[in-house]
């Protein structure tokens, strides 16, 4: 197959490792993440390097995270990046942050946007933040406020980016299939990767002691005597950590939610019934397996030896049916006697009904939800 490289490229860099928000299933791992924010000069020095290579054929370099404005020296960076990449009308400079701290930054940030041409961008999220209050102070200052997303998006949703940790999957097929490959490109500590998913999967292995491969042929080396070709013909080709990624069971249009406690596994993918699943299971008292009415039996005949011997005695286990109507769930589980402490187990194969149920159960207040489907 043929793959075409980019004409101009558009770069992420990170101002900062962690975030405010915690949110479930974010793909640049900022739960997991310990508080790190990135060192100025390798910044500056990876940007220099970009122009050297690029000079005007980049489009925008955008800041984000984690949560960029956590970074208590953001002037400096916005500065370093317009010095480096000077014409406004030619490269883009923008921040995408939640927009939780937009609206306690100090005038002197709002004054740095405008005088280095630098536009902000927030995410909505269905948290108590004013926007609208943060859209109108920049505009007090000259400075463009604007919604990230896609054109149309109603809401906030999350999606579970699965890997498959054996590494068996098609890479080239997952390259082809994948909206983050050549499109969220991102520079890191003085390499430059194909998307934001390898580019931070090191914090994703580190928090749950994963041996996925990282390889140095993941990414390039700025250091390298690299020409913009070079870059670009590697930037719009699989790499080989492509192999890790379950491109097949993404699932998307998940209610936007947080991480409960510590970010786990699950705050990634669908729940499996191995070492992470009774892992996480064993942390509660109580676990709810709720499969579809009818297959009560099957549940028990095809998971009671799993669950038998790898829940510890304290886990006690309930089984009960899923209603036919998503909206029945949460009175369901109040008859049986189900609290907001309790975990559930959601086993349910058709992705949109699957949904359902799992926002009617978060919107009654059951945090610990899981959600399974069995591999195709």
């Amino acid at each position: 197959m043929a793959y075409i490289p980019q004409e101009k490229l558009a770069f992420s860099c990170h101002l900062a490792d962690h975030c405010n928000l915690r949110c479930k299933g974010c793909d640049n791992y900022s739960p997991a993440a310990p508080a790190r924010f990135t060192n100025h000069e390798v910044f500056r020095r990876d940007l220099v390097r970009i122009r050297e290579i690029f000079g005007n054929r980049v489009s925008s370099i955008q800041l984000l995270g984690g949560e960029p404005l956590l970074n208590p020296e953001i002037d400096r960076f916005l500065i370093t990046a317009r010095q480096i990449f000077t014409e406004a009308d030619q490269t883009e400079i923008s921040i995408v942050t939640n927009g939780v701290l937009l609206n306690a930054m100090p005038d002197h940030f709002w004054q740095t946007c405008r005088e280095q041409a630098v536009v902000v961008r927030y995410t909505w999220f269905p948290i108590p933040v004013d926007y609208e209050a943060a859209v109108k102070k920049g505009s007090r200052f000259s400075v463009p406020v604007e919604r990230y997303g896609r054109p149309g998006e109603e809401g906030k949703t999350l999606q579970f980016d699965p890997f498959d940790l054996t590494g068996s999957q098609d890479g080239e097929w997952n390259f082809r299939n994948c909206f983050h490959a050549n499109k969220c490109i991102q520079v890191r500590e003085g390499r430059i990767y194909t998307c934001n998913i390898r580019a931070f999967a090191d914090i994703f292995c580190s928090a749950f002691g994963i041996g996925m491969e990282l390889s140095p042929q993941d990414s390039l080396d700025l250091r390298q005597d690299l020409t913009s070709e070079q870059v670009m013909e590697f930037l719009s080709r699989p790499i080989p950590f492509c192999r890790y990624c379950n491109i097949r069971r993404r699932d998307d249009g998940h209610i936007w939610r947080t991480c409960v406690e510590a970010a786990e596994i699950h705050d990634w993918m669908l729940f499996r019934f191995d070492h992470w699943g009774l892992k996480a299971l064993n942390r509660y008292d109580r676990v709810f397996f709720l499969p579809e009415a009818g297959e009560e039996a099957e549940f028990a005949e095809q998971w009671k030896t799993v669950l038998d011997t790898g829940l510890e005695d304290h886990v006690q286990q309930k089984v009960l049916p899923l209603p036919v109507e998503p909206a029945a769930l949460h009175e369901a589980l109040r008859q049986a006697g189900a609290g907001e402490a309790d975990a559930l187990v959601i086993m349910c194969q058709v992705q949109e009904r699957r949904l359902c149920l799992e926002k009617a159960a978060v919107e009654a207040g059951y945090k610990h939800c899981y959600l399974f489907a069995q591999e195709d």
